[in-house]
């Protein structure tokens, strides 16, 4: 059985987000409340918007993360909760699905995919064996397409769901408060929360069943992405016929670039991972590591042009993150954790418990001002550049780098950064700056015009309540949090959304642990984008 806490506690935030952002202190309320976490909370139906998060996910993919509202979000998390075996038995009736959730044991979330993306290949070979065509197809932009009046539809049916549209079904129940999350948008689930991938695979369940013509022996769908193998060229045409059918049922469509039938046999696998996971990292020499490094170095690079798109440098880096590395090598890795840096600034997040490891506790201390200095330009010019494109992600990693590795930032080198609609960059940037690591004037009065009741309710609530809480914004009206119960209430439970107080050697322990409980060299692509917390 699920639980509202990790609901809550972990499953709530974007796991792409930084560390300090966390929802524990919330989600200890829904232990002490049963099963109505804080009923401030759960009893309103005021209409609130997520805050949004504009995340790089590799090359030049991008996709919105959502932090819904707290207001919404806990109901969101109740309804699920309290409906969990009529909402998992619906997904189960899919027969071809992968990614249906399944409570996480170990990867620090509430949910998680059934099959991670290390099974696929064998699932691919079982699925395609005696076959001569593969259809391969995906859902056009899904989450943000979501009608979400086609909840009811999957857990109900069309038919009586339209009988009873303004019914206490838990269908309607959840429809309602996913909008009422969204700013009353149908269109559209929020990316981040695990509760979406619940609602997701809900709603491909019923998709998947509608599917004329598929022989589920021969069928996968690992989140919005289908392969169905078939035996005649006629047979994989009928089949695209048939899931943009069964997909416009649920008013949703077929990404038209990625449609396609090939003739089988296709590869199993990203052939770049299968090239670089195959790299032995295991040299127990210098320089035969050294060439070893080279080898693995030279190979990403050359992947990362031809596939642009696909997270080839974040990969290699994973592998090294976690190595021992003979201090001989260590100036060669950081100079091209550098690169790889600036080159793709999604690797940040993989290359600081690298940069950690080598400052406090393998570091040549003859050399440390030489690189913090490097490090320091590197970070500046990421901020620089991407604030000014409003890049959430590189920007806030940056700032996060910055602050764990206790690096001085000059405010005249940061570009747009106090201009930014992001809170989770204006949190960052705010606690940088209240422990005196930026240098010059700061004008934060943009960010402090933020600080409103009404701004409680929008985008940029995250930084209106979390600068009040911690006293980093004036506002000409500081008590306006004790004029909406919700979050008075959250306040007075001394709730807060961000820790400031992560202390580096916290994370370095961290680092140790699990260089002592794991491999030298990560073999799955899972392992290298889930490695703790720098996921």
């Amino acid at each position: 059985m699920i639980a509202i806490k990790d609901l809550i506690g972990k499953g709530y935030f974007p796991k792409e987000l930084p560390p300090p952002f966390y929802t524990d202190l919330l989600s200890q309320h829904a232990i002490d409340s049963g099963s109505n976490i804080l009923p401030e909370l759960y009893n309103s139906s005021k209409i609130t918007f997520h805050a949004r998060h504009n995340q790089l996910r590799s090359g030049s993919l991008r996709r919105i993360l959502s932090i819904p509202n707290p207001i919404s979000q806990c109901k969101v998390a109740h309804e699920i909760y309290n409906n969990w075996g009529g909402i998992i038995n619906k997904i189960e009736e899919s027969d071809i699905s992968i990614s249906k959730p399944k409570l996480d044991e170990k990867r620090g979330r509430a949910l998680e995919p059934l099959h991670w993306l290390s099974s696929l290949p064998k699932i691919r070979a079982r699925a395609r064996a005696g076959c001569r065509y593969l259809v391969k197809a995906d859902v056009s932009r899904f989450y943000p397409t979501i009608y979400t009046h086609s909840i009811p539809w999957a857990l109900h049916g069309k038919d009586v769901a339209k009988r009873n549209r303004w019914g206490d079904l838990l269908g309607n129940r959840l429809d309602v408060a996913i909008r009422n999350g969204q700013d009353g948008q149908t269109v559209g689930i929020p990316i981040g929360p695990d509760t979406s991938l619940a609602i997701a695979e809900l709603i491909l369940s019923q998709v998947d069943k509608d599917i004329a013509g598929i022989d589920k022996e021969h069928s996968l769908r690992y989140m919005d992405d289908y392969e169905i193998a078939c035996l005649t060229l006629s047979h994989a045409e009928s089949i695209v016929n048939s899931l943009e059918n069964a997909l416009a049922k649920f008013e949703l469509q077929l990404n038209p670039r990625k449609v396609e039938i090939v003739e089988l046999p296709e590869v199993l696998d990203t052939l770049w991972v299968s090239e670089l996971r195959n790299i032995s990292l295991s040299a127990t020499a210098e320089k035969a590591q050294f060439y070893n490094l080279v080898e693995l170095v030279n190979k990403a690079f050359y992947c990362a042009k031809l596939y642009p798109d696909s997270g080839v440098l974040k990969y290699c880096l994973g592998r090294i993150a976690y190595l021992d590395i003979y201090s001989e090598n260590f100036e060669f890795v950081y100079d091209i954790a550098l690169q790889f840096i600036m080159a793709e600034p999604s690797v940040i997040s993989t290359a600081i418990p690298l940069f950690l490891y080598d400052f406090f506790v393998d570091d040549d201390f003859d050399k440390a001002g030489d690189k913090i200095s490097r490090l320091k330009n590197v970070l500046e010019e990421i901020i620089c550049r991407h604030s000014e494109l409003r890049h959430g992600s590189e920007v806030a990693w940056a700032l996060w780098c910055a602050s764990v590795m206790d690096i001085t930032l000059n405010a005249g080198s940061l570009g747009d950064l106090f201009l930014m609609d992001d809170s989770v960059v204006g949190l960052i940037a705010l606690s940088l700056y209240h422990r005196g690591k930026i240098n010059g004037a700061v004008d934060l009065a943009y960010w402090s015009s933020m600080v409103t009741r009404d701004h409680l309710f929008d985008a940029m609530w995250l930084i209106a309540y979390e600068s009040v809480v911690k006293n980093w914004l004036p506002s000409a009206n500081l008590n306006f949090i004790d004029e909406v119960p919700e979050f008075a209430v959250l306040r007075s439970k001394g709730v807060s959304f961000f820790n400031n107080e992560v202390e580096p050697q916290t994370l370095v322990d961290d680092i140790i642990k699990q260089r002592e409980n794991s491999e030298a060299s990560r073999s799955t692509q899972d392992d290298i984008f889930d490695l703790g917390y720098f996921a």
